[in-house]
């Protein structure tokens, strides 16, 4: 087969895999096909509805976050299943952009009534809905949740968090980052982890709309320390990147989180190019990479099916 015959193949099998990502692997569907009925809902206005671990959740009516959960039940699907599968009882994780506290949720229930989550968030609008929601789960068999209102980056200071106005006003768009239209900037409190009083963080998931490095210069020292086991995080660049040298010469084994047609797999070769169907990659640096392959190891969606606590 000639080099031409080859590519014009790659191409070929790229864009089949493509087309079954992004309209007919919809595992969540296959589990509650009653949601693929909400999704053909043009604007879902519902403030509130329950995970599929079993606890409420609270959000701004239309917004993305509050869209996805009504009409598929989770935000995320690669996202979650990564961190549900890395997160073990008794665990201490940290969620910097905890937004409404969809993943804080998560973290504290697989972590259990041994685990501690410690949820960062600096909008106060979001935060209130935060606080909300860690209240409605009080009674529940999770972690312990303590919720902080402030942004993390590499300083302690007074940041501007700014909306762009490419997303609409959304707050899950909110960022430390400069951005050329804007509609409002807030002044709001600004820390870093090293400074945030952590001996051993289990599995820390960043979320910051492209101020990751920020946030990981700000944890030099617990990097350093190798006090982090798991780091999950966005990535909208093809890397390398400075978040993921960084993390690299800090000793961390770096792999990009992939939805494959059986449930998620682990790529080492993270240079490669690749598609987003839906949200922004996510990536995993963990100081333990064979337990992290161990653990994405079997097949399918378990997220989608916990048992009840």
């Amino acid at each position: 087969m000639t080099s031409a015959a080859s590519r014009r193949l790659d191409t070929a099998d790229n864009r089949v895999v493509d087309w079954w990502h992004r309209y007919l692997y919809k595992p969540y569907y296959l589990r509650s096909p009653r949601r693929f009925l909400r999704r053909l809902a043009r604007e879902p206005m519902s403030s509130q509805t329950c995970l599929p671990w079993h606890l409420p959740i609270a959000f701004q009516p239309g917004s993305i976050i509050g869209t996805e959960l009504v009409r598929k039940g989770i935000y995320d699907l690669v996202l979650t299943e990564g961190l549900f599968r890395l997160t073990d009882p008794g665990d201490v994780c940290v969620d910097v952009g905890a937004n409404v506290g969809y993943t804080t949720s998560l973290l504290a229930t697989r972590a259990g009534t041994d685990g501690h989550v410690v949820s960062f968030e600096p909008a106060p609008d979001v935060f209130a809905l935060l606080t909300r929601n860690v209240a409605s789960w009080r009674g529940a068999r999770v972690a312990s949740i303590d919720a902080r209102q402030a942004a993390l980056s590499n300083a302690e200071r007074e940041v501007v968090l700014i909306t762009p106005a490419a997303h609409g006003g959304d707050s899950s768009g909110r960022t430390l980052e400069h951005t050329d239209a804007t509609l409002d900037a807030i002044r709001v409190p600004c820390s870093t982890l090293d400074r945030a009083g952590f001996d051993r963080i289990d599995l820390l998931k960043i979320d910051v709309e492209g101020h990751e490095d920020a946030v990981l210069e700000g944890c030099r020292k617990l990097l350093e320390d190798r006090a982090i086991r798991d780091l999950v995080f966005e990535e909208h660049a093809t890397p390398p990147t400075r978040a993921t040298d960084r993390l690299a010469t800090a000793g961390y084994t770096v792999f990009r989180i992939a939805q494959g047609l059986r449930g998620p797999r682990l790529e080492a070769e993270i240079e490669r190019p690749f598609a987003i169907y839906w949200n922004a990659p996510s990536y995993l640096a963990s100081i333990d990479p064979a337990r992290a392959l161990e653990r994405f190891a079997p097949r399918g969606w378990h997220c989608l099916r916990p048992s009840r606590p």
